[in-house]
């Protein structure tokens, strides 16, 4: 009874990574050449105490490449810096020779707002564009990410999903680190392949002004303080056209936090959206994360109380075989370094949503 129920479990699981698998390969549209122009582009970056890593973040938006005939501008919004990032960000300027670097200053939050989105909201308001990208001042972007995220833009999209690794610092927390955004990566660009949009990263993302008035902005969550891209993809999945971008060269990389605490926190924050996500995203996230912890609570009981220890070994085997294969036809960086613990690192994720995802549905977070 048990070994059936592993091996429905498992045909569901592998079956739903194929089906993503699929559906990510069939929406990667940043390659293509677009037909329609996009002459200008605004990048919008919120930044508050991030003396020590805007260096990077402007020098590689300001060392774009592909990007001929066309007009870009970074609006960086300094929101309520008292660290020096200002006089970082006019050292910079002063080589700015193009003038693309145009800083905004928050000093005062309004009543009813959190940090980040409005921070945002002030960058949007002072872009000059009607193309609008996003990262975070925490992150480097290749040299062809506006580019490609450009050339999604040129093909009709009004939504533009890009992807953002992380450089991780080693270890089983390393690992795990790199799994768990795989896997946040293949769910996204998987289910945006089959028509069903239900969230970016804010490291990586882009939409027009048009999209972002037609939901009215940040409005109907403005008072969270994560969301800033999930929320906003999921209020516009049915109004969107919507684009990835994954070829190499347009990755948006960020720094993985080096603490198991300081990652928690982090995950926490991120997973305190989820609670407004729309129904549907809701079930399509409960039967991806359900099918995965049934197969493994399958497997310890088939192991545990059944007579046949081996049968239930060997489908698991046959299981975790045919989902390394689908993982590695999944364009990701260094993704072989996680075949050898695939299993183990499955069973974290697991745990990980369990626990810490579950906390975040119903912890309050903070901008920085």
């Amino acid at each position: 009874m048990m070994v059936g129920v592993l091996v429905v479990a498992g045909i569901f699981w592998v079956g739903a990574k194929l089906i993503l698998v699929l559906g990510s390969r069939k929406s990667f549209s940043g390659s293509k050449e677009g037909n329609a122009e996009v002459k200008g582009i605004s990048v919008v970056v919120a930044a508050h105490n991030e003396a020590g890593n805007l260096g990077k973040c402007l020098e590689a938006l300001l060392n774009q490449t592909g990007c001929e005939g066309l007009e870009y501008e970074v609006v960086l919004v300094l929101d309520r810096c008292s660290d020096g990032s200002k006089e970082v960000v006019e050292a910079i300027r002063r080589g700015d020779i193009q003038n693309r670097i145009q800083p905004v200053n928050v000093e005062v939050l309004p009543s009813g707002w959190t940090g980040k989105k409005n921070a945002l909201k002030v960058g949007i308001d002072h872009a000059k564009h009607d193309f609008l990208l996003f990262t975070d001042a925490d992150c480097e972007v290749e040299s062809q990410w506006i580019s490609g995220m450009r050339n999604a833009f040129s093909n009709g999209a009004d939504l533009v999903l890009g992807v953002a690794p992380l450089r991780t610092h080693g270890g089983i927390l390393g690992l795990l680190q790199q799994y768990e955004t795989l896997t946040t990566a293949l769910q996204y660009t998987g289910a945006a392949g089959w028509g069903m949009p239900y969230m970016g990263v804010g490291r990586s993302i882009g939409y027009t002004k048009g999209l972002y008035n037609q939901i009215d902005g940040f409005k109907i969550h403005q008072n969270r303080l994560s969301g800033d891209d999930d929320l906003l993809v999921n209020q516009a999945q049915n109004l969107a056209k919507t684009a990835v971008v994954h070829r190499k060269g347009s990755w948006a990389w960020s720094v993985a936090p080096r603490t198991w605490m300081e990652w928690f926190r982090q995950k926490m924050r991120h997973h305190s959206a989820a609670s407004a996500y729309s129904v549907a995203s809701k079930l399509i996230l409960g039967c991806l994360h359900g099918g995965t912890a049934l197969f493994y609570l399958s497997l310890g009981w088939a192991l545990t109380t059944q007579g046949n220890p081996a049968l239930a070994l060997a489908i698991w085997g046959c299981f975790s075989v045919l989902q390394a294969s689908f993982l590695l036809a999944f364009p990701w960086p260094n993704r072989k370094s996680l075949l050898w613990c695939l299993p183990l690192l499955d069973v974290l994720l697991v745990l990980y949503l369990s626990t810490i995802g579950a906390v975040g549905l119903v912890r309050k977070p903070r901008w920085n």
